[in-house]
């Protein structure tokens, strides 16, 4: 009796999880607008990087495309806006809005939407039956890239070398689109994020000289977000849209102890010295 109720519960708690999400809920990018205490017309988004939640949507016309962000989870059910009420507010791609924490049925944000071949990455922070109800929202004016494959340079790195990563992408970025480097050498106890350059499909950012000191681990990964955007290192889970980070283990070197001279040469060439 007892394996049946302990299968019960487990069944139980499977389902609330399940049902457990952030959403889109209005008729510019869902199907309607539903009520509070009901999740009706929710669009819903998925567990992405970190914490944080995403959903890439289509507008459903152009001009002023309507919505609201609705949350899910266990009793709470409800729809939010940034003003909690009043009148509707335009926003903008790339940029941070906190919604109101109160559940409304008035108000809302719209985009003004020029094209429904325009993909929009809706990316909530978190969730909890009390989230942060922080909204970044990414407007790529095209197909939305990956990154395929991440490589280095150098296949020995010495004490004070800078190393150049490059991102192979799926296809060219649409406007909208960037690609980041984030690179550690204390286990992102810290860390530095960089925009990395390039065209096509193919685009290359440095690990600067100071961070390959003798004997560290270097670690990085590439992910890709709005482009020219500075983010913080606090943010970079929030802003991923897509990563590469070496299916999980991320990629990584060890930088060498010290250099030493292998043979007669000039002293300028890397090719006199060698590690040890």
């Amino acid at each position: 009796m007892k394996s049946k109720i302990t299968l019960s519960l487990i069944f139980i708690f499977s389902v609330m999880g399940s049902f457990a999400q952030n959403a889109i809920v209005g008729p510019g990018f869902s199907s309607g607008w539903g009520a509070c205490g009901y999740n009706t017309d929710f669009s819903y988004l998925s567990a992405g990087t970190g914490s944080s939640y995403i959903l890439t949507k289509v507008a459903n016309g152009t001009g002023s495309q309507y919505f609201r962000i609705g949350l899910d989870y266990g009793s709470t059910k409800g729809q939010y806006n940034t003003l909690g009420g009043g009148p509707d507010v335009q926003v903008s791609s790339n940029t941070e809005y906190n919604l109101n924490s109160t559940c409304t049925t008035t108000g809302a944000m719209y985009f003004n939407v020029t094209s429904t071949s325009h993909n929009y990455i809706f990316k909530t922070k978190d969730l909890s039956a009390t989230p942060s109800f922080k909204l970044i929202i990414f407007e790529v004016e095209g197909t939305v890239q990956n990154v395929t494959g991440v490589n280095k340079d150098l296949s020995t790195i010495y004490p004070g070398q800078a190393v150049t990563v490059t991102a192979t992408l799926s296809g060219s970025f649409s406007t909208g689109q960037g690609v980041y480097l984030r690179y550690t050498n204390d286990n992102f106890a810290t860390s530095t994020i960089a925009e990395m350059t390039g065209s096509g499909t193919s685009y290359t950012a440095s690990i600067p000289s100071g961070t390959n000191s003798a004997s560290k681990t270097v670690n990085y990964y590439v992910f890709t977000s709005g482009n020219g955007l500075t983010i913080s290192v606090a943010n970079a889970d929030w802003y991923t849209i897509n990563l590469n980070n070496n299916a999980g283990p991320n990629y990584s070197y060890t930088v060498n102890s010290s250099w030493n001279t292998t043979s007669n040469g000039n002293w300028s060439s890397t090719s006199t010295w060698a590690g040890g």
